[in-house]
């Protein structure tokens, strides 16, 4: 088990510097630390809103139905903390996790890597998609150019254009 991180599978790993050394496995949650707050009730623990990146806290990949389910990616919190710093504009997460319920109630695609905490749809305020896409450029993974949002994942290295902007994450 990894130290200090709480996991949904058992993934295996070690802690490096809090941030948990598998970034591309996306349950890894670090707990505890400096910074973090955590409440206990009985002799189960509740995480409340724990910063998991430079810029970034739990609830910014939060489903956004309500369920309060959360995965996520320390990879793609990385690559987001990147594209602040290099844009000096603030990014903000539309979509993180989606449960099946709300993946369908925003009309996600049957096996979205939303659901899997695998993909983060975003705004960078005052930069146009087309400008963040270009800078994206090296990723190795996937990235959507939309209308009113970039959309980037870990599955294989694509890029698409696309006019859908969800507005409802």
């Amino acid at each position: 088990m990894l130290q200090g991180c709480s996991t949904l599978s058992g993934v295996e790993g070690k802690l490096d510097n809090n941030e948990c050394s598998l970034n591309s496995v996306p349950i890894c949650i670090p707990i505890g630390g400096k910074g973090q707050t955590m409440k206990t009730e009985g002799d189960n623990f509740e995480m409340l809103d724990i910063r998991v990146g430079k810029y970034f806290k739990l609830s910014d990949f939060t489903c956004k139905c309500g369920c309060k389910q959360v995965l996520y990616t320390p990879r793609l919190v990385s690559l987001l903390d990147n594209i602040q710093d290099h844009f000096q504009r603030d990014v903000v997460v539309t979509s993180g996790f989606r449960c099946e319920k709300r993946n369908k109630e925003v009309g996600g695609v049957k096996d979205s890597l939303h659901i899997e905490g695998q993909a983060v749809d975003f705004v960078v305020r005052g930069v146009s998609p087309a400008k963040v896409v270009q800078y994206l450029s090296d990723f190795d993974g996937g990235v959507g150019e939309y209308e009113r949002h970039i959309h980037i994942d870990n599955g294989l290295k694509k890029r698409w254009k696309g006019d859908y902007a969800s507005t409802q994450g």
